[in-house]
């Protein structure tokens, strides 16, 4: 018994150790958004456990594992539960060590966990309660808009994108007046840091003069693609016909990250660079108007970015098309361009019933069942291209023969010529 007392005693001062090891903050308020995207369990749990408290680790250690599983066990590691167990004390030890309960309950939350099951984790050490939850959503908002207001106040300006959502409300809401809707419109607003922002370039002076100043343009100067251009986009179709071949073919498939099968990068950007982004408050503004779109610069640069009128009057905004609804209307064109009727072959329409897709009648259907689809004929009339000049009575007889990457790239280029270019009549 008196070892055992000793054994307690020595615990229990080391769990006294790391409640102050995981105090770092006091509470959720103080976590901040840095803080909650670099955490992790070994580095915030597993480190300080290994120092402050190293008979606990391997008391739940032994706990944890077999004589057998020590000695035979290769794979299996409880080294996370281990540290998170430690975490679990902690949290029940102390409220005021929210280091590691706080990016847990964030997670609980950011997955959609019910209102229950985090008070269920939260009595189990694995959360904070429901309503310091909410607490530490609102603080990382909050912190979340004063490093965006910070980014927007400075010299170097940013990039500004947003674009509308639907909320789904209960199907039970009742309908009358002065109840809320079943879908609740807005708009989701975010910024990004500008890579080497040149602020000089923006001067609209100089633009003005050289608009001004501007010739007619020239198709074959202005507008055709140079040589270089054009050959980086050839070898970017080539890589396209060969990487369908080693997504459909199984013989081909561990040829797909070949470094002579890949597109060569134009532009480069550094390997560990990532766009810095700054989310801002969704809020209940419907841009699909001209009022409301007016409406959401308001609310976005002056209401939350906190910029005054006099800041907004001096801005130069230069206005840039969305990717997405450039690819949204050039599938909806390449549909009512090419739809045909069901009883021709080769026409969309054929191919859709071909390969069983519906709800694609429309003049304006779902974008992404509509790229799927054409994404899907592309494939497969590509595919029938290789088995056609590949030589060979088919695919695997031609995968059997060892092509080499030049090999593959000839073919892939011949394919882009017979079947992938366009022809007129005379």
């Amino acid at each position: 018994p008196h070892a055992l007392d000793l054994i307690c005693d020595r615990i229990s001062s080391q769990a006294d150790r790391m409640v102050k090891a995981l105090s770092t903050h006091k509470s959720v308020s103080e976590l901040t958004p840095k803080y909650l995207r670099s955490w992790s369990l070994k580095d915030s749990v597993a480190g300080a456990a290994d120092r402050h408290a190293p008979d606990l680790v391997r008391v739940l250690k032994c706990a944890l594992t077999t004589k057998k599983a020590i000695q035979k066990n290769k794979k299996k590691s409880n080294e996370t539960a281990c540290y998170t167990i430690v975490g679990q004390i902690i949290t029940r030890r102390s409220q005021y060590a929210p280091d590691f309960a706080g990016p847990i309950s964030m997670m609980w939350w950011a997955n959609g966990c019910s209102r229950e099951a985090i008070e269920i984790l939260c009595n189990i050490g694995l959360s904070k309660s429901f309503d310091t939850t909410k607490t530490l959503i609102a603080s990382t908002a909050n912190y979340c808009i004063s490093d965006a207001r910070e980014l927007a106040h400075g010299p170097d300006g940013y990039l500004f994108n947003y674009d509308n959502v639907n909320l789904s409300t209960s199907i039970f809401v009742e309908q009358r007046d002065s109840a809320p809707a079943k879908m609740q419109s807005g708009t989701y607003p975010i910024i990004y840091r500008l890579r080497n922002p040149n602020p000089a370039a923006l001067n609209l002076s100089i633009l003005l003069a050289r608009a001004q100043n501007a010739t007619d343009l020239d198709f074959n100067t202005d507008l055709c693609p140079s040589f270089e251009q054009s050959r980086a986009a050839h070898h970017q179709f080539c890589s396209y016909v060969i990487r369908v071949l080693c997504r459909y073919e199984k013989t081909f498939s561990p040829r797909q990250d070949e470094p002579a099968l890949q597109s060569p990068p134009r532009r480069r950007l550094p390997d560990d660079y990532k766009t810095q982004q700054f989310p801002l408050r969704l809020c209940t503004i419907d841009e699909s108007s001209t009022k409301g779109n007016l409406a959401v610069h308001v609310e976005t640069h002056v209401n939350q970015l906190g910029l005054s009128y006099e800041q907004l009057t001096k801005a130069i905004f230069q206005l840039g098309i969305g990717l997405f609804h450039l690819c949204l209307n050039l599938v909806w064109a390449v549909l009512n361009a090419h739809r045909g009727h069901l009883n021709y072959h080769g026409t969309l329409a054929h191919l859709f019933v071909v390969i069983d897709k519906t709800r694609l009648g429309g003049h304006h259907p779902d974008y992404h069942s509509l790229l799927s689809a054409l994404m899907q004929i592309l494939d497969g009339l590509l595919l029938d291209a290789w088995r056609i000049e590949c030589g060979h009575r088919s695919l695997a007889e031609y995968a059997a023969s060892k092509p080499s990457a030049t090999d593959l790239r000839a073919k892939a280029a011949s394919i882009l010529y017979n079947h992938g270019t366009p022809t007129r009549t005379p």
